[in-house]
């Protein structure tokens, strides 16, 4: 599985500039990676016993480059044009019309241990038929596949196109305005009819039907109850119900610049990285600037994991008290273990 990174290249610029980077790795990008991961390892050695570092660090490893397939609640964080933007509202992502039935809800009881395999349902995962999720109060069943990968997110419940009914056009048949008819391979929509309307007269030839287009993820459907916006979609014609449309992104409005990552772990993981690319690009030639950083974070490591020094990344609960690992040591001056020798009894 590849390296799922917390920091991001713009982190660098803060310590070197881009052409400084570019020289660095030389075109090989896989170079930045192997070092934030062995900048990583560094950071969980001293702290993951009496820190939540790995919380912290799950924090950046979760913020993917942002996506118009996903809709994305308030309050999640995603790259966009190589900052990071968190969601003041809901975003909503592009949704296409869909013939296949792909979640079906779960109605049979299930055993409190099975339910409690079931995970919550992710727009970032991939479903095969049978899997099992949690969508709100309900368990839902795939019923075909679906998901990141298939570059197919299906929501479990949520029915945002539905079909209209056609019929092959007939010849002297007089249709309903807004009937969908079917001609050589193709759909029309009556959009009126005025004086000049004549059943005899096909879709092709008469002004008053209007074909209906495919498909287009960049263009804004129309959902009011008395809309008819019309499109196909795998050789059928749908409208849509709810909102299938990408919102834009408007800063202040709907997203706004954000970073959820600490700001401590983000410099020392830097410097601790960018050390690592010069030992593997160069190791008996770094500079000294590097390595004054590198000791730096390897001295703010140490100093933190002996609690000499206070970071802002919550600590690990104590399992015998149930309360945050202290940030003091008990000493002792007692040198004979017998109690009757040792002079500190009262």
């Amino acid at each position: 599985m590849a390296y799922q990174r917390f920091l991001n290249d713009k982190d660098y610029l803060a310590l070197i500039t881009q052409e400084g980077l570019d020289q660095l790795i030389r075109e090989v990008h896989d170079r930045i990676p192997q070092a934030e991961s062995s900048a990583e390892v560094s950071v969980l050695e001293y702290l993951r016993q009496y820190y939540e570092v790995e919380k912290e660090l799950e924090k950046g490893k979760v913020i993917r480059d942002y996506s118009e397939r996903i809709t994305y609640p308030a309050g999640v964080y995603f790259y966009y044009d190589g900052l990071i933007y968190r969601t003041l509202t809901a975003v909503n992502g592009y949704k296409r019309p869909h013939r296949v039935v792909y979640w079906v809800l779960v109605n049979e009881p299930l055993s409190t241990e099975r339910l409690n395999t079931i995970a919550p349902y992710s727009q970032l995962k991939t479903y095969s038929v049978g899997d099992m999720v949690r969508y709100g109060s309900d368990i839902w069943r795939c019923n075909y596949q679906n998901g990141f990968d298939f570059n197919d997110i299906r929501i479990p419940g949520m029915y945002v196109w539905e079909q209209v009914p056609t019929v092959s056009w007939t010849e002297a048949v007089d249709y309903a305005v807004y009937q969908v008819v079917s001609y050589n391979g193709k759909f029309y929509m009556l959009m009126e009819k005025t004086d000049a309307y004549n059943a005899l007269v096909n879709p092709v030839d008469g002004s008053y039907w209007g074909e209906i287009g495919e498909y287009d993820t960049d263009y804004e459907y129309s959902y009011g109850e008395n809309d008819h916006d019309y499109v196909v979609y795998d050789s059928c014609v749908f409208r849509p119900v709810m909102n299938p449309n990408v919102d834009d992104l408007n800063e202040n409005v709907n997203v706004v610049r954000d970073d959820p990552r600490n700001p401590s772990l983000v410099k020392h993981m830097t410097q601790l990285a960018l050390y690592q690319l010069h030992v593997l690009v160069s190791p008996t030639n770094i500079s000294e600037t590097r390595r004054i950083q590198y000791e730096d974070s390897m001295t703010w490591l140490y100093a933190a994991s002996k609690f000499k020094i206070i970071i802002d990344i919550d600590r690990k609960i104590n399992k015998e008290d149930n309360l945050p690992v202290k940030d003091y040591g008990l000493a002792t001056y007692q040198r004979n273990f017998d109690p009757w020798q040792n002079d500190w009894i009262i």
